[in-house]
């Protein structure tokens, strides 16, 4: 799924959706790998599991703009897919936090409010929701710590593959956060300093389409989540919400924190 989690980070991957380094309406369709291993005997739960959230973080993640086709879209991508993680539930402590993230996800597609990600119980069932996963379905996990304006906790390289990462925003102003993940293209070997300050139309030519909508947004206090699909290459991470940002809703009016320093890069191979 991306779980309820993606459906979120919607709200704030779309203040880079002007910058051009996230990808929009026309971008491709990103086609899974499928790299969850066969379910075992011993495994901890059903490879089935492991597909759907991944299958769920992707159809959230292109879910389109338009709201009159928003309807037909959830119809065809994301109610199957909620379906198909719901079939597949564990049968152990953690189907109690997966329930209330599908909920969510059935809430806010179903309706277009999002107010159902506001809730204290989905906050911490996400926080719990993503890690589990990461163990369950033997990810690598990503913890990264998100301050005013700095991340932390973001490895030099990754193995290219699934893997969850989580966002905990500690912003001691209140501000919304989010990594916002793009890979380059080989031919882009300009420092990450100099890729960063090229205006949108030029940094947009130096990015894979097909690595567009994978990130985590996270609100203050909070830990966000996503499963991301990551191949080998130069990947780059940033945050695109506007300084000043307290509240999803309404847009802080200064940099994006990009423009502070809050981005990275990371190596997957």
């Amino acid at each position: 799924m991306v779980l309820a989690g993606a459906v979120v980070v919607l709200v704030a991957v779309a203040v880079a959706l002007a910058t051009g380094l996230v990808g929009g309406d026309d971008e491709p369709e990103r086609e899974l790998t499928r790299s969850t291993p066969e379910e075992t005997a011993s495994g901890p739960v059903r490879a089935e599991f492991c597909d759907g959230v991944a299958d769920l973080e992707v159809a959230l993640t292109q879910a389109p703009d338009d709201p009159a086709a928003l309807g037909g879209y959830v119809a065809e991508r994301i109610t199957p897919a909620v379906a198909a993680v719901r079939g597949a539930l564990p049968r152990d402590d953690a189907a109690a936090d997966v329930e209330v993230v599908l909920a969510a996800v059935e809430q806010a597609t179903a309706s277009g409010d999002g107010t159902a990600f506001d809730t204290p119980d989905f906050a911490a069932a996400q926080a719990r929701f993503y890690p589990y996963v990461a163990e369950a379905c033997d990810y690598p996990l990503v913890t990264v710590t998100a301050t005013d304006h700095a991340y932390a906790g973001f490895p030099a390289t990754l193995k290219a593959g699934r893997a969850v990462l989580t966002l905990a925003n500690t912003s001691e102003s209140g501000e919304l956060h989010e990594i916002a993940l793009v890979k380059l293209v080989p031919e882009a070997t300009l420092p990450l300093e100099e890729f960063v300050a090229l205006p949108p139309e030029e940094a947009a030519a130096l990015i894979d389409p097909a690595s567009y909508g994978q990130g985590v947004y996270a609100a203050p206090g909070e830990t966000g989540g996503a499963v991301v699909e990551l191949s080998a290459g130069r990947w780059v991470f940033a945050c695109f919400v506007p300084t000043g940002t307290t509240d999803p809703a309404v847009e802080g009016t200064g940099p994006p924190h990009v423009a502070n320093g809050m981005y990275g890069e990371v190596t997957v191979s």
